[in-house]
């Protein structure tokens, strides 16, 4: 059977993906279920710099985008051009204590990647940001990493997803082969270490067991940034 296309893109094969093909259609079927949590990005009408977000920003506070909230932005932007996503909720708040005041900017795509964290994205990148994403490293997280990274592999870049970084991570949660099977649909050959680490080892690594070193990493990537 031949691949169906609609509006250059391949037929949607989940409720995220046909929610994602309504948004870039401007049919708006529900605008509320989708969002995605931010944390010192700066977002712009027509008319210039949404003063909602800026004054979350000025109060160091994250904040909820939805696909509704989005409707309107035709820019994303930061101001160290430096953007770190994080899959899990709890390690996403844990950053935005431990960095509060500090010129960062983050989004918390909790896990599956929604319409609005990806039109997020691809705004952020559309302004020459790079992206550092990082999430669970297991048969689901890399696939995730893998998509998103997809969407623009020159702006979206991994980030503490090495072999070296699983073996810092890892747990006792045990592998089973259909799970490992999920690493055969990853594209990234950046991937390809760390898949074989997971194939030998049959467990889960926790980005959690990262936080210490996700943290140096940013205080590094923003160092100039940082009034002394």
């Amino acid at each position: 059977m031949p691949d169906v296309f609609i509006n250059s893109c391949e037929y949607p094969v989940n409720a995220e993906n046909i929610l994602e093909l309504y948004y870039i259609s401007n049919i708006k079927p529900d605008d509320i279920s989708s969002f995605t949590t931010v944390y010192g990005i700066n977002l712009y009408t027509e008319e210039g710099a949404h003063p909602s977000y800026e004054a979350f920003i000025k109060r160091n506070e994250p904040y909820l985008i939805t696909l509704l909230n989005l409707n309107k932005i035709v820019k994303a932007d930061c101001r160290s051009k430096k953007v770190f996503l994080f899959e899990n909720q709890m390690v996403f708040s844990h950053m935005c204590e431990a960095l509060a005041g500090m010129p960062v900017s983050m989004i918390c795509t909790s896990g599956q990647m929604k319409t609005a964290s990806l039109i997020l994205i691809d705004l952020l990148c559309q302004s020459d940001c790079r992206l550092y994403y990082s999430g669970d490293i297991d048969p689901e997280g890399i696939n995730i990493a893998d998509k998103v990274i997809a969407r623009d592999p020159l702006h979206i870049i991994p980030w503490r997803l090495s072999s070296e970084d699983y073996e810092l991570s890892i747990s006792n949660e045990g592998l089973d082969e259909s799970r490992i099977k999920k690493l055969e649909k990853v594209q990234d050959d950046r991937f390809q270490e760390v898949i074989e680490a997971l194939r030998n080892k049959k467990r889960a690594g926790y980005q959690e067991l990262l936080i210490d070193f996700m943290l140096y990493d940013i205080k590094e990537n923003i160092a100039d940034l940082i009034e002394l």
